[in-house]
């Protein structure tokens, strides 16, 4: 009998394994490891792309959603990035960071959330990655947009 799965060394098989993928060499199916950004759940031809906000498992058993802080902008992703500074992102499984609002900034990435100015600082465009100093003789409240 011919066999119908055959390992990389070539060994006979009743089918591949979680993480496999099963691909058709003639008339049978060779298991080999599940593409990057992919998962493989049930060792057959099925290679399903990891959507946005998540990345692969490095088994390629499963998708892993990207933490807050971290983004993946599109489909069949193998790493999560990390928001820029300016950007946040308070949710796992997100496909991209929010601007800080006016008032707000992340000095840092991964932020998970915008910090407020201080009082005798303001940030007057989204995205901020600082405050500015009041010009002197001007002053403003915690997370002001401009100074009075």
């Amino acid at each position: 009998t011919s066999c119908r799965y055959t390992s990389v060394g070539g060994s006979c098989l009743s089918g591949c394994n979680p993480g496999q993928q099963a691909v058709a060499s003639g008339n049978s199916f060779r298991c080999q490891a599940c593409p990057a950004g992919h998962k493989c759940v049930n060792g057959d031809e099925v290679a399903e792309s990891c959507p946005p906000g998540s990345r692969s498992r490095s088994d390629g058993k499963a998708c892993i959603s990207c933490h807050s802080g971290e983004f993946s902008a599109t489909a069949g992703s193998t790493a999560c990035q990390k928001c820029p500074k300016g950007r946040y992102n308070p949710h796992s499984y997100q496909s991209s960071c929010d601007r800080c609002p006016k008032g707000q900034y992340a000095d840092s990435t991964g932020s998970t959330s915008c910090k407020s100015c201080p009082a005798g600082k303001y940030s007057s465009s989204t995205g901020a990655t600082r405050c500015q100093s009041c010009p002197k003789g001007r002053y403003s409240d915690v997370g002001a947009a401009d100074c009075t």
